[in-house]
């Protein structure tokens, strides 16, 4: 599980995604208070050698068939995270479609033993 994604629940790491190394990426979607949209895509490189988290202010995302997909097509996004292997996780905190309240997600690369 190259990729971990973890959301803290009650000051406790709970996992709720992997992504092996060339996988679909993943994505999570932040609602500022300003009223602009974010999103966040994450995914593992194909050799394992590292993550990376991108964030985009001009993205689109969407619900199709129950699963959440990306639309290839996203301008000005910016590189926010790489991560290797013993590198600290990198921490996000976003308030989604789903619920008001800010979820915090972390990030970290882990190489298979």
């Amino acid at each position: 599980m190259p990729l971990a994604v973890e959301i803290k629940v009650h000051d406790t790491w709970t996992p709720i995604s992997a992504l092996s190394p060339g996988a679909q990426p993943g994505s999570i979607s932040h609602n500022t208070p300003d009223g602009k949209r974010e999103i966040y895509l994450f995914e593992c490189a194909a050799d394992d050698q590292s993550s990376v988290i991108l964030k985009s202010e001009a993205g689109m995302d969407s619900l199709l068939r129950d699963r959440r997909e990306r639309l290839v097509e996203s301008v000005r996004a910016s590189v926010v995270a790489t991560l290797h292997e013993g590198d600290a996780p990198f921490e996000i905190t976003v308030r989604t479609d789903i619920g008001s309240d800010p979820r915090v997600l972390r990030f970290k690369h882990v190489t298979k033993h």
